[in-house]
């Protein structure tokens, strides 16, 4: 039976080998926090127990939600690939996803701004929106 660390190392080989894409960040995810937490444990008996375990504590240990999620992603992909090169039958554990908080300030420039507000212009509607009528 194929154990986690063994199907990592054989994963980044064969992804390496292939051009995988954000190798180094699914390097680093996979060996920094998933190995340590899933140790030798059988491929296909890592469970969804295990895996909202392993989320559980990560949040405890002060991880972000999407810090989390990009190392569930690779562990998800990861079980992709392994059904797809037939080391497993199935994916093993149904994993969920944090909800991220993504909301971003965007400032506007002064020209964006202006194009804004003129296209307000006579639209109650949009009255309300938070853009600045007078620059500094």
């Amino acid at each position: 039976m194929l154990g986690f660390g063994e199907a990592v190392r054989l994963y980044l080989d064969s992804l390496t080998e292939t051009g995988g894409k954000d190798l180094d960040m699914k390097r680093y995810r996979l060996r920094m926090h998933l190995c340590p937490f899933f140790g030798d444990k059988p491929l296909s008996r890592v469970t969804t127990f295990d895996v909202e375990r392993y989320t559980k504590k990560r949040l405890d240990a002060g991880a972000a939600p999407g810090s989390i999620n990009r190392e569930l992603a690779a562990l998800s992909h990861m079980f992709t690939k392994g059904v797809e090169w037939k080391w497993l039958d199935h994916k093993p554990a149904a994993i969920t996803r944090l909800e991220e908080d993504n909301r971003r300030i965007t400032y506007l420039t002064h020209r964006a701004n202006c194009a804004a507000l003129k296209c307000c212009e006579g639209r109650p509607k949009l009255a309300g929106l938070p853009l600045h009528r007078h620059w500094p």
